[in-house]
């Protein structure tokens, strides 16, 4: 079973989230992340050859697993949109 991974926030914590995903062995085609900055988005998509957005439910299309990796401050405001 192949499931799609979505990471939405990319900040330190997703970073590490997307670098364990990917060390350990999770296809790149697998995930997607989001975060707000088009330049982050742009830097972790180049390093890390996943598909990246800064809209939160383009990034979530398609996923299995998603996985919320912002400040809990962001947590309500995130699960409303």
């Amino acid at each position: 079973m192949t499931n799609h991974v979505s990471i939405l926030g990319c900040g330190q914590i997703g970073e590490t989230i997307l670098l364990g995903a990917v060390n350990g062995g999770l296809d790149k085609n697998q995930i997607s992340i989001s975060a707000h900055s088009k330049k982050r988005v742009d830097f972790l998509t180049e390093k890390y050859g996943v598909v990246g957005n800064t809209d939160n439910n383009t990034a979530m299309k398609n996923a299995d697993i998603i996985i919320l990796a912002v400040p809990y401050t962001a947590v309500d405001n995130l699960l409303k949109k």
